[in-house]
């Protein structure tokens, strides 16, 4: 989720470990910034990308998040990574979801057993 202005980089090089990505554009121009959002199947809700339904598409075993659009993914995922002291952390800790609390990527990737972090 989010624009991929931020999203590529943030992870960079560890893009390569994903099956697929999916986020909106925001191109500045001239006369303000463009937004685009190329994934009408995905949109659900108040959600132009329903994290949810890309974990159902993909059929997900994990998902990694921080914020209060994370929650959507509920239990559709058999592992949910939360960032540590994230609203996604305090609403699965506060409903006793489970959860794997994680500050950088690399901590996440070592958890899957992902090569070549």
């Amino acid at each position: 989720g989010g624009f991929g202005l931020y999203v590529e980089a943030i992870l960079g090089e560890r893009l390569s470990h994903f099956e697929a990505v999916y986020y909106n554009h925001l191109e500045p121009g001239p006369d303000g910034p463009t937004l685009t959002f190329p994934h009408d199947e995905l949109a659900r809700g108040p959600y132009a990308i329903c994290k949810a339904a890309v974990c159902e598409r993909h059929g997900a075993r994990a998902f990694a998040g921080d914020g209060s659009s994370d929650r959507s993914v509920g239990g559709a995922v058999p592992t949910v990574f939360a960032v540590r002291g994230s609203l996604l952390a305090l609403h699965r800790n506060e409903r006793g979801l489970p959860c794997v609390p994680f500050t950088t990527f690399d901590e996440v990737l070592a958890h899957l057993e992902v090569p070549d972090r």
